[in-house]
């Protein structure tokens, strides 16, 4: 009996997985048409093992949905990494492009960049004579800022490359009228100052930002009109 058993449990399997069944109830009426000689008795052995191929046709089905789902991450992965590239790229075709035009702006004004010991300074020509706001937007071009006179160390290195006229520079009490603060470094006017007796003044209401004048061979800080007055500038760039 146990190996009369042990055939038909053989000959199910095989029919099983020749009609490659997709569910159970498929499956047990399938190996019914095809087995009228087998007993009662397996008929338990027939439904256990349709439950079987059907459980195996799902795992498979789930596993080539795993498969397919790995391969579109997979997929989208590597399109992020080639943008990732394209915008690196581009971010050093930009960087290549900036530094380029300000190597360029500096060396076609060579002859006004000055490298002192306490910086190096770009000094705008006689005939480049502008507001406050436009100084301070040309020296940004430069990659530079409108000079901060922290020090007297660098008031009288400065005061050796300019003639009589007039400069901005970066110092101005807008946003905090009466208090003036270099906007070039953020950091308050108070441990060093070199104004001109009785100012800044702040003439009739109008005038927040400095300029530099030179005074009986002495360099000497004014208030004056951040728009309505022009003047040449004096741009700075810090040594690293």
């Amino acid at each position: 009996m146990k190996e009369q058993s042990r055939r038909v449990f053989l000959a199910i399997l095989a029919l099983c997985k020749i009609l490659g069944f997709v569910d159970c109830q498929t499956a047990e009426n399938n190996c019914e048409d095809y087995s009228p000689p087998l007993l009662e008795e397996h008929v338990d052995v027939l439904s256990e093992l349709c439950k079987m191929c059907s459980c195996k046709v799902e795992v498979e089905k789930l596993a080539s949905q795993k498969r397919e789902c790995d391969l579109n991450i997979t997929h989208l992965m590597e399109l992020n990494e080639n943008a990732k590239k394209e915008l690196n790229l581009q971010k050093e075709i930009c960087d290549f492009k900036i530094k380029s035009g300000l190597k360029r702006k500096l060396q076609m004004d060579e002859k006004n960049l000055l490298t002192l010991s306490t910086g190096r300074y770009f000094v705008s020509p006689p005939s480049q004579s502008v507001n406050w706001f436009e100084a301070a937007r040309i020296c940004k071009t430069y990659g530079m800022e409108l000079v901060s006179i922290e020090t007297k160390e660098e008031n009288d290195e400065i005061r050796k490359m300019i003639d009589s006229q007039l400069y901005w520079i970066s110092g101005s009490d807008m946003g905090s009228e009466g208090e003036f603060y270099w906007t070039g470094t953020g950091r308050k006017i108070e441990t060093f100052t070199n104004y001109r007796e009785g100012q800044p003044d702040n003439y009739m209401g109008k005038e927040h930002c400095l300029y530099l004048k030179m005074r009986n061979f002495n360099m000497m800080w004014n208030d004056s009109d951040c728009e309505g007055a022009k003047m040449r500038f004096i741009c700075e760039m810090q040594m690293e």
